[in-house]
C-alpha cells in the first residue's frame, strides 16, 4: 500500500500574501506566510512530487529565448525543462518558486502596458448577483 505524505505545507513569501485566500478551505494566509492543510484543500492528493526549475535559471537562460522555424517556444521549453528541471517533494519550494514566476508575469509595469487594471489585496469584489 502506498502512503502520501499529507504534511501542512507551509511557506514565508518575499512579500504579504493576498488574505481573501483565507476565504478557501485548507489555505491560511498570515500576512507573508501560507499554509496549506492538504487534506482540507486537496480534493485529490496522490503524488507529492513535482517537477521544478529554479526561477533564476529560468531567466537566465529561457525568457530570452526566440521561436526558430526548428524550434517552437513549445518545444524550446520542454527542452528546457529536460535539461534542467529536477524532481522536489518540497511543496513550499513550488509554492514559492509559482510566486516567482507569477510576480514576474503579474508585475504592475507588465499589466498596464497591456491594458488590464491592476488590482491589490485592498480590492473589493462585487459579490452581488446580476439583474
Amino acid at each position: 500500500m502506498t502512503t502520501i505524505d499529507t504534511a501542512t505545507i507551509t511557506v514565508e513569501l518575499p512579500e504579504a500574501f493576498d488574505p481573501r485566500w483565507n476565504r478557501l478551505p485548507g489555505i491560511t494566509v498570515d500576512g507573508k506566510q501560507i499554509t496549506i492543510d492538504p487534506e482540507k484543500y486537496f480534493f485529490r492528493f496522490e503524488v507529492n512530487s513535482r517537477l521544478v526549475i529554479d526561477w533564476q535559471t529560468v531567466q537566465d537562460g529561457l525568457l530570452d529565448a526566440d521561436e526558430t522555424e526548428e524550434a517552437s517556444v513549445e518545444q524550446l521549453a520542454l527542452e528546457f525543462i529536460k535539461n534542467h528541471g529536477r524532481s522536489t517533494r518540497d511543496a513550499g519550494e513550488v509554492l514559492a518558486i509559482a510566486h516567482q514566476v507569477y510576480s514576474y508575469l503579474f508585475r504592475d509595469e507588465h499589466v498596464t502596458t497591456l491594458g488590464l487594471v491592476v488590482h491589490g489585496a485592498g480590492h473589493q469584489v462585487d459579490q452581488q448577483s446580476p439583474g
